[in-house]
């Protein structure tokens, strides 16, 4: 397992200092909260998938779920965070 937490942690590095690794339901992730009122979970490091992708997660108040994008390879991780970021921003979006 110690080399499913030197990715986790290699890939928290990659993406900068607005990330950090936490220990959610059991397992590691890779996180960042925005600020304002939003956050996301990177998750799927232990998953045995064939290919090496992750989900991301967004989430309202750390309670309310709103969004899951599975799949994203390593390499897009940091964009795919960005656009939710740049969607976080215009909040009357998200709110229903």
């Amino acid at each position: 397992m110690s080399n499913v937490m030197d990715k986790i942690k290699r890939l928290c590095d990659e993406l900068g200092e607005k990330y950090f690794v936490s220990f959610i339901d059991g397992v590691d992730v890779i996180c960042r909260d925005f600020g304002n009122g939003y956050d996301v979970e990177i998750t799927g490091f232990y998953a045995k998938a064939k290919h090496e992708a992750l989900t991301i997660c967004l989430w309202k108040d750390k309670t309310r779920l709103l969004k899951t994008i599975e799949d994203v390879p390593y390499r897009n991780v940091g964009d795919r965070v960005e656009e939710l970021y740049r969607l976080t921003l215009s909040q009357d979006e998200w709110e229903e």
